[in-house]
């Protein structure tokens, strides 16, 4: 049995979700946001439970419309509270003309949620649900196989930028390192290595820094950002250094960057966010060595690159033209 069969793990761009057995009635989801809802042709996304409470229960009294006094009469089972008021209270929604509790903790979201389902008349076996899970609530085994999964590969990200092992391994210990500085800076994401958001690791490698901005030394900070940018590549483009040792022959730029482009981003999946540093960054590191692409390519790398392409790679940012190329190397 595969880790995604077992923790019943799907990937959306890349991204880890957790599909939730909507018919345990005793979860626990403590470290976990919602994603998906989806029951007949409804389907919402949000990330915040009370907004995908308020959305769901929107969407349910369409379909089997309850009354205000209705509504005012539940009871949550494990609390004897009501979940409605009247009155507007700290952390009640507006539903309607009257107020839903949101207050909660994720278990008693997907709790309260659970029973406002089952008091429209929904089977919760018929629910299928998505939520993502911050670190913490990742089980060992599932840590585990996505910090080795993101290590190896990680190694072919520095074996692309022509790093030795003495230095890749010595890169490797950095991170090591630099994830001890988590429990200082969050209490729900503890390792560089399980982010597979770029987004969030852009968040917590800001937050990080400043800290060790603050409290060590100017070389430990040197050597942070600069391990933390390559970790970061590694995190944004996995799907090209996993694939780019099978790039073919090619005798133009325009066929390079037509190899290039599909390992860069899956069309079906939709364009992802390229700046034109990061395309070129690519280029560069693989046509250093040729004789193919002349000193002149390479002293106009950037302009090149993105003349040739500004038309079929519409989403390829082109504030970053002006910069200089050393850029790629030096940041």
């Amino acid at each position: 049995m595969t880790i995604e069969e077992q923790y019943h793990i799907i990937y959306q761009k890349g991204k880890r979700r957790y599909i939730f057995d909507m018919s345990d009635t005793q979860p626990v989801l403590d470290f976990c946001i919602p994603h998906r809802f989806r029951y007949k042709d409804i389907e919402i996304v949000s990330h915040a439970w009370n907004e995908m409470t308020v959305k769901i229960l929107e969407a349910i009294d369409r379909i089997n419309h309850k009354s205000d006094e209705e509504l005012l009469n539940l009871t949550y089972s494990w609390s004897k509270t009501k979940p409605f008021s009247e009155k507007k209270l700290t952390n009640f929604t507006k539903f309607r003309d009257i107020y839903l509790n949101t207050n909660h903790t994720s278990t008693h979201s997907m709790m309260s949620l659970q029973m406002l389902l089952t008091f429209y008349g929904i089977p919760l076996k018929d629910v299928y649900f998505e939520i993502i899970k911050h670190h913490k609530a990742e089980s060992r085994d599932v840590r585990n196989h996505y910090i080795y999964e993101t290590k190896s590969l990680f190694k072919n990200t520095l074996e692309f930028y022509g790093y030795n092992s003495e230095q890749i391994a010595n890169v490797l210990n950095c991170i090591d390192f630099i994830n001890r500085y988590f429990p200082l800076v969050s209490d729900v994401f503890d390792n560089f290595y399980l982010f597979d958001n770029p987004d969030y690791f852009l968040n917590y490698k800001a937050i990080v820094l400043e800290y060790i901005e603050k409290h060590s030394t100017p070389n430990n900070y040197k050597i942070t950002k600069k391990c933390l940018n390559l970790l970061y590549k590694n995190c944004k483009y996995r799907y090209f250094y996993m694939n780019y040792k099978n790039i073919g022959k090619w005798d133009s730029l325009n066929s390079l960057i037509s190899q290039l482009m599909p390992m860069i981003f899956d069309p079906n999946e939709g364009a992802e966010y390229v700046s034109i540093v990061d395309l070129c960054g690519i280029v560069k590191v693989l046509t250093n060595s040729t004789q193919i692409i002349n000193q002149t390519f390479q002293d106009n790398i950037y302009r090149l690159t993105y003349d040739l392409f500004k038309d079929k790679y519409a989403f390829i940012d082109r504030k970053y033209i002006a910069l200089n190329r050393d850029v790629v190397i030096n940041e």
